[in-house]
């Protein structure tokens, strides 16, 4: 059970770290198996720390720690995006008069990909 008190997943989880060897136990009559993907997500927890993979994910023992570095990446990417619209570099993006047009991207993004700015 969740937070939220309901014993199914949300719509959308995690699925990209499932290995070939999980698959036909998550993934039952075309849904995920909450039970299964529970022990799935442990074992290759368990897996990762074993091989002492770097892990990526970060946690902040300290709020304002935490909130100080998400504005810093925030700052960082406005000033980045800022500057581009003042080039005029941003594909399918459109400014004048204060206002802001953001046209759909004609490709969907591929997996795992993430746009550089």
């Amino acid at each position: 059970m969740n937070a939220s008190g309901r014993r199914t997943l949300p719509g959308k989880v995690p699925t990209a770290f499932i290995k070939k060897r999980w698959k036909r136990r998550v993934y039952s009559q075309g849904r995920i198996d909450r039970r299964d993907y529970a022990l799935c997500v442990m074992a290759e927890l368990r897996e990762r720390l074993r091989a002492e993979d770097s892990l990526p994910l970060v946690i902040e023992s300290d709020f304002s720690t935490f909130m100080a570095r998400k504005r810093a990446v925030l700052s960082d990417t406005m000033a980045r995006v800022c500057a581009r619209a003042a080039e005029r570099s941003l594909p399918d993006v459109t400014t004048s008069f204060s206002i802001c047009r953001v046209s759909r991207s004609r490709l969907p993004p591929s997996k795992g990909h993430r746009p550089r700015l």
